[in-house]
């Protein structure tokens, strides 16, 4: 029965419904901000790096906080899983949706700080605030945050860990066992004394791996440039399709 739900959930909404949704809604907001997000790149970096008096999180805090959360399954394990779905074609629509994504991301980040509320002496806020007053429905908050909390504990967990024991045992001879364990307290660490932890260890972590990836990332690139043209052409033949798009996206 499950089963069913889940099939059914992924051939209608997630299917060929998500990616257009996703491109439609992102290109709004991307025109209709004035494509700021690529034509200001120093406006924003200067933004990331400008000190506030005001109570709460910084905003190099808060973009490295965000990283984390892409680092890894999302450039690695995700864009992997994207070409094995999709092929080659895949990664015009990642490329693609990635310009969208950031616009929805901006507003999702706009809407959270104007509505947020504070609560217990610190900030408080995201989409179930903003969604609970913005549509004046409290159900649909807590049918978000229920949604999370499955996301937080399938995708959000299970593929995370498992990409980095999968790392771990391609070198090293692990237990699964063990290594879960090992990971539950590493991350119960990381977690215990709530956002202030996490910001530290992203912020003092985050940088160091970023520029890693990049770096490793071009000594491949550089490395196979005279396979490229072919890459490209591969991509360019292979993206016009239904799968490489839901791929993609």
């Amino acid at each position: 029965m499950v089963k069913k739900v889940l099939e059914t959930l992924n051939r209608y909404v997630f299917g060929p419904s998500l990616p257009v949704v996703v491109l439609v809604s992102g290109f709004f907001l991307f025109f209709k901000l004035g494509s700021f997000i690529v034509t200001k790149p120093f406006l924003i970096t200067k933004t990331l790096f400008k000190k506030s008096d005001k109570e709460g999180m910084s905003p190099i805090r808060s973009a490295m906080l965000a990283l984390a959360s892409t680092l890894g399954v999302g450039n690695i394990v995700g864009v992997s899983t994207a070409i094995f779905s999709g092929g080659p074609g895949a990664v015009f629509w990642m490329t693609l949706s990635a310009f969208a994504a950031m616009s929805l991301k901006y507003g999702e980040v706009v809407l959270a700080v104007k509505y947020r509320e504070k609560e217990g002496g610190e900030y408080k806020g995201g989409s179930m605030y903003y969604m609970r007053k913005l549509f004046n429905n409290k159900y649909l908050p807590i049918l978000f945050a229920l949604l999370c909390i499955v996301n937080a504990i399938t995708v959000g967990n299970i593929i995370q860990v498992n990409a980095v024991f999968e790392s771990f045992s391609a070198i090293f001879s692990v237990n699964p066992i063990i290594f879960g364990v090992l990971a539950c307290i590493l991350i119960y660490i990381s977690v215990c004394k709530g956002s202030e932890r996490i910001s530290s260890i992203t912020l003092s972590l985050i940088p160091f791996v970023s520029v890693l990836y990049i770096v490793l990332s071009m000594i491949i690139i550089f490395q196979n440039a005279g396979k490229l043209p072919y890459v490209f052409s591969l991509i360019m033949k292979n993206a016009f399709s239904f799968k490489a798009a839901v791929g993609g996206v």
